[in-house]
């Protein structure tokens, strides 16, 4: 197979395409995850490296502004030793000393000229004559900032040799200029009012301090900022805008002054001044108690990075595409066993994927081995009917024509292991039939196979049995009675496995049931069976909940009154017509229960006669207001699993027809009649729309729309909440399982039911439950709730 019979693949076989994506996916997923960690490793590292060079670069600051501290202080302190500072400090006072004066401070002007070029000023200050004399490196020395009293009232007191930023005013000849200095103060004592006689005070240009971090830094954008001890900042760069001093004093006060008060002096962090982002990084000198600032861009700090990213994304895209090839090749390598497998089992089969355009390879082998497994089934079955068939055979005659089975043939049977039960013995016969429950032809099939399982399990305890399945999801059983017990003995024992399996019911179905008098002669069965059938129609009288015994309808069937008084019929009608609902339900409640002590046959034509009767005299009320005829729905009394629900359904539908006070109207006959059908039929999981649109005699779309105008929802969505408050209702009378609660509402999809009852009730059916019980309730008083 070439590289272009597999590209063909990937087109057109199922499972060659989800090998190729699978591998496609890995190879990409595994690109970007080795791109992701380079780039965050890379990335981490450039920062780590600019971090580690501002940081030094910002020590080395620190070590030289301290070194030309220590130079300042004691340039400070040998100035205010030297000999001229002392004449001028104490010379007399005399116009004719100024020659003198001057002398001295050219002498110190040239020391200082040689000593630093940073030194901006010498102040010589003669606190007897409260006179300050300057001297400068560059010019002439003259008498300056005649405003020095000011100065020294304003810094007092002032600190012995610790720098502070101050504006000095020099008198020149010319023009006045305001100037900031660092200035070192030097002296010896000081008075009462915090001045001092004699000082010296040395002068250095903050600036130089700036230009110079400039001169040495190679990123020419990035700016330096000088922050003082009283956090004003010293002559600043004048590109900087003035909104970003806000912003970066805003950041001291808010982020970078706790983080120097838990010991990191020196940081670099992320920030935005004027609204942009940039780097700032800063530290604190703790001696002169100042803080230098260096601010960067923040796309200049992550160029490197960006460039890199760049870069990844290029190399990522052409990962990508090689993935393509790659992936071909491994999907072939994969495939290729696979690929075998299927043109093995095709040639074994007799069949080909070659001319089929699109192939599911998984499905191919699934329907090849489902085929054989059901010809295995098949041969095992063929192999194993010679074995079953006796049984199956006389299982059936004994059923439908025991009669015309001979004593030999049951002799035969008996020593051939095949049935559980002795044909020498009684036998009782026992039919379950499941409820309306279970509809349709898969209902009845695994109705069916959990009665069977289900009798089997609870009759075997105690009683020798086999179970033979019917159609319409019934089975009967063949039971062995204890010899030595009474009838009534074993009668009661049979019932009550019957009420056990009842109450614990898994399945989503609930059944009727009957039980025969004990068969003395096998040839007997059949008739028994014929009858038990026939009389477990009196379920429609008795319910799911009773087991029919032949005792329990014998006087039923004793019954042969063919009607019901036709007093309680007219008292009836006559209440429908005037309205009373008391009367209603008094004589209809008097017909029902005489009916039920007539047998079934006679009960069923007097039902059909009295609903029929019910019926004609709702249209004549409906017909006295309207002109039109209006034809009620068939009440068919066999559409109903007992004859209680379809009491309750003739007085829905009674009550509906005729309100108080108002003649009801067409539309709302059939929604009243919907209502009441799905409160008699909710139980059925085949009820929809449609029936009961086919019951009512409406079309779906105009039912739906009435009764969503009257109720505010439409027929699915009440059906759906009736059931699910039923739901709680069980749950809060019954100690029934869900799947249990389930099959009695009428629901068989479990997702569906938990989604709606948590909608309705806020939690789901199992929470509901477990909330009712003793323990949750003990538990809940003792929180309070």
């Amino acid at each position: 197979m070439n590289r272009f019979a597999a590209l063909k693949k990937i087109h057109g076989h199922r499972y060659f395409k989800q090998i190729f994506c699978i591998s496609v996916a890995t190879l990409i997923i595994v690109d970007i995850i080795a791109s992701v960690a380079y780039y965050s490793y890379v990335s981490n590292t450039a920062v780590k490296n600019k971090y580690k060079s501002d940081m030094q670069m910002l020590a080395q600051v620190e070590r030289n502004f301290e070194f030309i501290h220590g130079l300042l202080t004691n340039y400070c302190t040998k100035v205010y030793s030297s000999r001229a500072a002392a004449n001028i400090m104490q010379s007399a006072k005399t116009e004719d000393s100024w020659a003198l004066q001057q002398e001295n401070l050219r002498l110190i002007s040239s020391d200082m000229a040689s000593f630093a070029p940073y030194i901006h000023s010498v102040y010589i200050y003669d606190g007897v004559g409260k006179r300050c004399y300057g001297a400068y490196a560059d010019r002439e020395s003259a008498v300056i900032d005649i405003y020095f009293e000011n100065t020294i009232i304003k810094y007092a007191p002032v600190t012995k040799l610790k720098p502070v930023l101050r504006k000095i005013r020099s008198n020149d000849l010319d023009t006045v200029v305001f100037e900031d200095v660092l200035s070192y103060f030097y002296y010896e004592d000081m008075d009462a009012e915090s001045r001092f006689a004699n000082a010296v005070i040395v002068n250095m240009q903050p600036e130089w301090l700036l230009d110079n971090l400039y001169d040495l830094n190679t990123a020419k954008q990035d700016w330096f900022l000088l922050m003082t001890a009283d956090r004003e900042f010293v002559s600043y760069n004048p590109a900087i805008p003035y909104d970003y001093l806000d912003d970066v004093k805003a950041i001291y006060y808010s982020t970078i002054m706790d983080m120097i008060k838990q010991g990191r002096h020196a940081d670099m962090i992320p920030c935005r001044l004027g609204g942009e982002r940039y780097m700032l990084s800063y530290i604190s000198m703790e001696q002169e108690d100042f803080i230098l600032y260096r601010i960067e861009s923040y796309a200049s700090v992550y160029e490197d990075v960006d460039h890199l990213r760049r870069m990844i994304i290029m190399i990522s895209g052409l990962i990508v595409i090689m993935t393509l090839f790659f992936a071909v090749i491994m999907a072939r390598r994969i495939y290729a066993p696979f690929d075998r497998l299927v043109q093995s089992v095709g040639l074994y089969l007799g069949a080909s994927s070659k001319d089929r355009r699109y192939f599911d390879e998984l499905g191919f082998l699934k329907d090849s081995c489902f085929n054989s497994a059901n010809e295995i089934l098949l041969l095992k079955n063929e192999i194993g009917e010679k074995d079953h068939l006796k049984y199956k055979y006389y299982l059936s005659q004994l059923l439908i024509n025991s009669s015309s089975v001979s004593v030999a043939e049951i002799n035969d049977i008996a020593e051939s292991g095949f049935f559980n039960i002795d044909m020498r013995r009684d036998i009782v016969l026992i039919i379950l039939k499941a409820g309306a429950g279970s509809k349709g032809e898969s209902g009845a099939d695994r109705s069916r196979g959990w009665l069977r399982n289900a009798l089997g399990e609870y009759l075997g305890k105690n009683y020798v049995n086999d179970i033979v399945d019917l159609e319409n999801g019934s089975v009967v059983a063949l039971v062995n009675t204890h010899g030595h017990l009474s009838w009534e003995t074993d009668r009661a024992a049979l019932l009550a496995a019957i009420d056990d399996m009842r109450r614990h019911e898994p399945d989503a179905f609930s059944f009727s049931s009957i039980v025969s008098d004990p068969v003395t002669e096998f040839s007997r069965i059949s008739q028994t069976y014929f009858d038990l059938q026939n009389r477990l129609q009196y379920s429609y009288i008795f319910g799911n909940s009773v087991t029919i015994t032949p005792g329990l309808i014998a006087s039923l069937e004793g019954n042969s009154v063919l009607n019901y008084p036709a007093g309680d019929e007219q008292n009836l009608l006559a209440g429908v017509r005037e309205n009373k609902a008391d009367v209603v339900a008094k004589y209809l409640h008097r017909i029902i229960e005489k009916l039920k002590k007539t047998n079934y046959n006679n009960m069923m034509i007097s039902l059909v006669n009295l609903c029929n009767n019910i019926r004609l005299t709702l249209n004549e009320i409906q017909q006295e207001r309207m002109s039109d005829r209006i034809d009620m729905f068939e009440i068919n009394p066999l559409k109903f699993e007992t004859i209680d629900d379809l009491e309750s359904f003739l007085l829905d539908v009674i009550k509906s027809c005729r309100p108080t006070g108002a003649v009801m109207s067409k539309n709302r006959i059939a929604i009243e009649a919907a209502k009441s059908i799905i409160t008699a039929q909710y139980a059925d999981v085949g009820l929809s729309l449609a029936g009961i649109a086919d019951m009512t005699k409406t079309s779906p779309h105009y039912l739906n729309d009435s009764f969503k105008s009257v109720y505010g929802c439409s027929i699915s969505d009440y059906l759906m909440e009736y059931r699910i408050r039923k739901a709680a209702e069980l749950i809060e009378t019954t100690n029934e399982s869900i799947n249990a609660i389930m099959a009695k509402i009428g629901i068989d999809n479990k997702s569906t039911f938990y989604r709606r009852f948590k909608t309705q009730f806020g939690r789901t059916p199992k929470r509901y439950m477990a909330e009712l019980t003793p323990a949750y309730k003990n538990a809940a008083a003792d929180k309070g709730l």
